[in-house]
């Protein structure tokens, strides 16, 4: 078969295998699988080899740092640093490569950019936007796991973390997002002068290239970006979608053609994908880092290669960042790069405030408890976490429309062609295609007759800004790792946009290669409890209207607490609060959209940067990444940690 300059041969061998070769003058796949279906087929079918891609890194520290030598009683001997750079960007994550990138433009200046986890050149999965879940518990993640928390009956939450170039927008689910205007004027409130939409929009419009589409036609291309390095495009969407957006607007949600505009996000609508026309993934590394800017002469980008502390001047008034301590394996040699002018932490929410705790900036007990010099006492250094808890994985039965098939050998043979060939189809896509983001006082939807147990919080960033989201992804996800499940359904959630209870990072040791603690402490207020009851009664009231309803294959009522599809199977009219909180508690778990662990205000007792990102207290020392946002927003992070990134460049280059 042949298309567009590309073949593929498909043919048995004697061993009952299948042997595919698909080739073309810049891609080839080489693929041997079981012609009777097994289940880790897919894995297999997504193992692409694909050539030609991404970028030149450096992994030997010797050629950009210079080892520390230690004399016989292990103090520090002199120092003498074999090349200096201006600009040092701690981790190359969502953030970082967009700094890398813009920071390089000025060719005066020497940007060195340090990576903790792997080049992303041929990760294959991450380039294939529903190929995302094999990421997980990779070696292309941080793997992180909360502490246990009491508020879950003692469970713990994987938190899963990009660690490779582009971070987390390597490995997550590609939605692109603005979130809420108002979740802006929330950051001025909170101290963050010159954060309000109206500055913050033309970041995202210089961030974004995107792809119309004549299956949209009411969305304005005029109020997105034409030229940015992130694509942003819409892609196919499964029959069940339709079907589950109709239902939510007759359930009362109101139709938004487009989440990212002035209006705001709330009511039922479809994502756009930071993905190609062609079906590729965009991260920040493919989008920021390409190869025509990975050749620039000033920049350098490292990778495997993990900050242990900042080096700051103790012996002065006013502490500065003079350079990073890192090493690239435990108890290994270990390296330092001075920093002329700044140094800037994007190691993410987890990282960053890791960091500035193993460097002496962070609350003084904490720090007096790990033996780490205080440099400056910064009390909110790993406080005011917050993270999207979901109500968990909620699955429904259904009848047609959904996109099983990919999860099983020849609808995974079909998806791969067709993605390879077209750049279309379910690979191309998102998983989460349909959402609705609703506020918990809205009295005309179908959600208050439940959650009277509790108060719940109007905590939502203004009056048109949502709390509540609610999913939607046309398969059943099976559990990480393991097989797909032999019937069809569908995978849906409740997220808590706003949530009341806060959490904490906090050092397990003053080792930089043991993790750190996190306690996202899901639930603690009883608030967060009544908004995900309500969200949950509103999601299954949609699932029981049609023409969703028409797709499904619901019980009248079920009272099977065991069965792998409730609560969905049970009747949303007399489903009790308690059953459906001792539900989420049991099987509630992390979005994975944690921010503000090193948050930006003008209270040093209460943040960490200033509205500059500069942190308080110490000279050439920025945040930028997530862990800067003064609070949550009200959607997925990804293009707001990117405009946030964007506009961080600018003010350091002062044209901002």
């Amino acid at each position: 078969m042949a298309r567009f300059g590309r073949t593929i041969d498909l043919t048995p061998d004697s061993h009952g295998s299948y042997s595919i070769v698909v080739t073309s003058k810049s891609e080839t796949f080489n693929l041997q699988f079981l012609r009777h279906p097994q289940v880790e087929l897919v894995h297999d079918l997504l193992q692409l080899s694909l050539m030609g891609s991404s970028h030149s890194t450096v992994s030997n520290p010797h050629k950009f740092a210079t080892p520390i030598i230690y004399d016989a009683d292990a103090s520090t001997v002199e120092i003498k640093p074999q090349k200096s750079y201006d600009y040092v960007i701690v981790g190359g994550g969502t953030a970082g490569c967009v700094l890398a990138a813009r920071l390089s433009e000025d060719r005066n200046v020497n940007v060195l950019l340090v990576e903790a986890g792997k080049s992303n050149k041929g990760v294959r999965s991450s380039i294939i936007p529903l190929a995302f879940p094999l990421l997980m518990k990779s070696k292309y993640d941080w793997n992180y796991e909360t502490v246990g928390m009491t508020s879950l009956g003692g469970r713990t939450s994987y938190w899963p973390r990009g660690r490779l170039l582009g971070g987390t927008s390597s490995i997550n689910g590609s939605m692109y997002h603005r979130c809420a205007p108002e979740d802006f004027s929330a950051w001025v409130n909170e101290g963050a002068k010159g954060w309000d939409y109206e500055n913050m929009k033309p970041y995202f419009r210089k961030a974004e290239k995107y792809t119309p589409h004549s299956g949209y036609p009411n969305i304005n291309p005029e109020l997105h970006g034409t030229d940015g390095p992130a694509t942003t495009s819409h892609g196919t969407l499964a029959p069940i979608s339709k079907d589950i957006l109709q239902a939510s607007i007759n359930v009362g949600i109101p139709y938004v053609p487009d989440f990212n505009t002035d209006a705001g996000p709330t009511g039922v609508g479809l994502f756009v994908r930071n993905v190609t026309p062609n079906g590729k993934r965009v991260s920040s590394a493919t989008g920021y880092l390409t190869p025509a800017v990975m050749r620039r002469p000033n920049l350098t980008v490292a990778v495997e290669c993990q900050t242990e502390k900042v080096v700051l001047t103790s012996d002065e008034k006013v502490p500065r960042a003079t350079g990073v301590i890192f090493s690239t394996k435990r108890d290994g040699q270990r390296f330092f790069v001075p920093a002329a002018k700044e140094i800037i932490l994007s190691g993410g929410v987890i990282g960053t405030p890791q960091v500035l705790l193993l460097s002496g900036l962070g609350p003084a007990a904490e720090l007096a408890k790990h033996k780490i010099p205080l440099i400056r006492d910064l009390p909110a250094v790993g406080e005011y976490l917050q993270d999207h808890f979901s109500s968990g994985p909620i699955l429904i039965r259904a009848k047609r429309g959904t996109w099983d098939s990919v999860l099983r050998p020849l609808g995974a043979l079909w998806a791969l062609a067709k993605w390879f060939l077209f750049g279309s189809g379910p690979l191309a896509s998102l998983s989460v295609q349909v959402a609705c983001f609703v506020r918990s006082d809205d009295k005309t939807l179908p959600m208050h007759d439940g959650a009277k147990k509790y108060p719940a919080k109007n905590l939502t960033s203004g009056p048109t800004a949502p709390d509540i989201e609610l999913f939607f992804a046309p398969f059943l996800t099976p559990p990480l790792n393991g097989p797909p499940y032999p019937f069809p359904g569908l995978t849906s959630g409740t997220l808590l946009l706003k949530p009341a209870s806060y959490g904490s990072v906090k050092l397990a040791s003053a080792n930089p290669w043991d993790y750190p603690n996190i306690d996202a402490n899901y639930l603690a207020d009883a608030s967060d409890t009544a908004l995900c009851i309500m969200g949950m009664r509103l999601l299954m009231r949609i699932a029981r209207t049609k023409p969703f309803v028409d797709s499904l294959d619901l019980p009248k009522d079920s009272k099977d607490k065991t069965s792998l599809f409730w609560p969905t199977d049970c009747n949303p009219d007399t489903v009790s609060d308690d059953d459906l909180e001792a539900w989420t508690r049991l099987h509630g778990q992390s979005t994975g959209h944690p921010t503000s662990s090193a948050r930006m205000g003008s209270n040093p007792s209460t943040s960490v940067v200033d509205s500059r990102l500069k942190v308080h207290g110490v000279e050439g020392l920025r945040v930028c990444d997530a862990s800067a946002f003064p609070t949550q927003v009200s959607g997925h992070p990804t293009a707001v940690i990117i405009a946030v990134a964007e506009r961080a460049a600018d003010l350091i280059k002062g044209v901002a």
